[in-house]
């Protein structure tokens, strides 16, 4: 057997185990050899990509590509090259590049088949590339911008069971708050309602905010509360009034408390 005939049996994974020791340790020794598997390698997927092999050794070829990621990656593009408007317009042979030769390790017949693979796409891609336009750059889409959190201010308002029966809070709402919570502790004889009604006036008697069905909260063991929360720009300098109602099963309401608080700059 000539050793054009001995290689392409190597290159096409076609070699008995002991026949492919032998010619994998005459690669390594004879320069002339090597060479020679240098031609054939391009030559080999050439006909592959042309369709100019057997079934049979298309098939063996491209076993051994598909045993590793990067053996896949290029019989896809060795298989889309044989399908592109280049391959037929120019079906001779073409002259491939070169690659370092192995100097520690014998390249199993995977390692050829992906080495045909990668000289064949420097042979074949350049004509191809020209032919073909390639699309520009996609734009990254800009990661959406988070908004900050914003800067709340909780103010703790007494309860009191009729209008002006207690003194007047004092709330000195911070700069650059965004929102107001007014915690509204319950008493304990308050706080077994369903729900609760709560609405805030300033001192018009025009209503600022309201809030129904609102219901009762407890951290821990602590003393159930109602907490409304109101946009800071409604909340200017003056005085407001509250008015909390229990709503019961039924929908009726029972008054509960009508605390006072004053809104002062800091």
């Amino acid at each position: 057997m000539s050793d054009d005939d001995l290689l392409k049996r190597y290159l096409l994974g076609d070699l008995p185990g002991d026949e492919e020791e032998a010619l994998e340790r005459r690669l390594l020794a004879e320069d002339g050899l090597f060479e020679l598997a240098e031609a054939l390698e391009a030559e080999v997927l050439e006909e592959y990509a042309r369709g100019g092999l057997t079934p049979a050794q298309n098939a063996r070829l491209a076993r051994f590509l598909r045993a590793s990621p990067e053996g896949r990656v290029r019989l896809a593009v060795v298989r889309g090259l044989a399908q592109s408007p280049m391959s037929a317009r120019n079906p001779a042979p073409v002259n491939v590049l070169p690659f370092a030769r192995p100097v520690r390790t014998v390249p199993s017949r995977l390692q050829a088949a992906a080495a045909i693979a990668a000289m064949l796409l420097l042979a074949l891609g350049a004509g191809w590339l020209a032919s073909v336009q390639i699309p520009g750059p996609m734009i990254a889409k800009r990661a959406p911008t988070l908004a900050p959190s914003p800067a709340v201010f909780l103010a703790t308002i007494a309860l009191s069971s009729l209008r002006g029966e207690e003194e007047v809070t004092a709330v000195l709402v911070p700069a650059g708050t965004d929102r107001v919570d007014l915690r509204l502790p319950l008493r304990d004889d308050d706080g077994g309602y369903p729900s609760y009604r709560v609405v805030l006036t300033d001192s018009r008697g025009a209503e600022v905010a309201s809030r129904e069905p609102l219901q009762a909260t407890r951290h821990g063991k602590g003393q159930p509360a109602l907490v409304l929360s109101v946009d800071a720009a409604r909340l200017p300098a003056g005085r407001y009034s509250l008015e909390i109602q229990g709503v019961l099963p039924t929908g009726e309401r029972e008054d509960l408390a009508f605390p006072e608080f004053e809104v002062r700059e800091p």
